[in-house]
């Protein structure tokens, strides 16, 4: 079937853009391989010449990859922090750090409630854990001032501040002083013109005061299909018939109600989208969707939103990619999830979990970045 729809699009490349060559090579290797392919749509919902995109994305996004000399010092090839973490969720915050690392990211930070923290520490050495988040008793023993925000977030701006990225919402759950903290996160990041990168609960906060991110291009959002209705009903885009994956067709809508943040629709395909016009990522992936693989998916693309915003922006690929600091950055990261999930299904089949994912991450970065997919 994937043959077939790749030769489908070669036959509307060539009717449309017979004089590339270039374009028309391009997709029938991408043909050849069988993987990867690009729907390029304009914002006036007319669709432009069919084209793959996809080796010059990546060919761009291994130009981001920093180069190991030897004369590298800690920190120079990413500092991200995962805002989330609580006494229910402690796995999402650290499959979001640990692929972060996994993807050669150097400092790699979660900040997480104190019941969550403990937790972390314990998966790994390698992360470091700041128990920074206020959150309520549970039994309601202890009457938490209301200050303590204010007290939290004056005590994590500095380490905010040198961060190459900030991820807020795996993890993050509800309780309230955790959501405002973090909503005072976002709001600092902003300021200080920090990339960021919200999934998660932390998409609760952005539907709650859409605001917080309209119009800061510096932003990637990445909702899966229930987040992407909630997204959308915020800033009063209609989404037709329950919810499912005919959702994605209205992501560029909703990209652009937000004026700015590039967004990531997840679903079979991943819909890149900056409001004014969209690509399609469908690396093969999995046949199974587990649990944490958002996460894994929102460290992978924060490590590319760190190297991509160090790096030279390259000029745009070509008519109908959205023109957006990050959008080689979200292709390649969607790129190399698909593939990372894909190598654990082969593996695990149905019993696929989140750290089987993690674990293909190293291994599709050598695929996607030094090889061919």
């Amino acid at each position: 079937a994937s043959y077939c729809r790749s030769f489908i699009m070669l036959a509307h490349a060539l009717a449309s853009c017979a004089p590339k060559q270039q374009v028309a090579l391009r997709l029938a290797r991408s043909c050849a391989r069988g993987v990867g392919s690009f729907s390029v749509q304009r914002a006036s919902h007319k669709c432009s010449a069919m084209a793959v995109y996809h080796q010059s994305l990546l060919d761009q996004a291994r130009c981001m990859v920093p180069p190991l000399s030897g004369d590298n010092y800690k920190g120079q090839h990413g500092k991200v922090g995962i805002v989330g973490g609580c006494r229910e969720y402690t796995g999402a915050p650290y499959f979001a750090a640990e692929s972060a690392t996994k993807m050669g990211s150097d400092l790699n930070y979660v900040i997480c409630t104190p019941s969550a923290a403990p937790v972390i520490k314990g998966y790994s050495p390698e992360l470091i854990v700041l128990p920074l988040l206020p959150e309520h008793d549970p039994f309601h023993l202890q009457q938490v001032p209301p200050e303590v925000v204010d007290k939290a977030v004056a005590a994590l701006q500095p380490w905010v501040k040198r961060l190459t990225c900030l991820v807020v919402g795996p993890g993050l759950g509800d309780d309230e002083l955790a959501v405002a903290t973090s909503e005072a996160l976002i709001r600092a990041a902003r300021e200080a013109g920090i990339p960021l990168l919200v999934d998660g609960s932390g998409i609760n906060i952005i539907t709650r005061t859409p605001s917080l991110v309209q119009g800061y291009q510096k932003c990637v959002l990445t909702p899966n299909i229930a987040e992407l209705g909630r997204l959308a009903q915020a800033v009063g885009v209609k989404l037709e018939g329950g919810i499912g994956n005919q959702w994605q067709q209205h992501a560029q809508e909703v990209a652009a109600a937000y004026g700015g943040p590039l967004l990531i629709s997840k679903g079979p395909t991943d819909i890149i989208t900056d409001g004014q016009c969209s690509i399609t990522c469908s690396v093969t992936a999995a046949l199974k969707r587990c649990g944490g693989q958002g996460d894994v998916l929102a460290g992978v693309v924060a490590t590319l939103m760190s190297w991509s915003n160090k790096s030279a922006r390259a000029s745009p690929p070509g008519d109908g990619i959205p023109d957006h600091p990050f959008t080689v950055a979200a292709y390649a990261g969607c790129s190399l999830m698909r593939a990372a999930s894909f190598q654990a299904f082969h593996v695990a089949e149905r019993a696929m979990v989140a750290g089987d994912v993690v674990r293909s991450v190293r291994p599709a970065f050598k695929q996607v970045f030094e090889g061919h997919v």
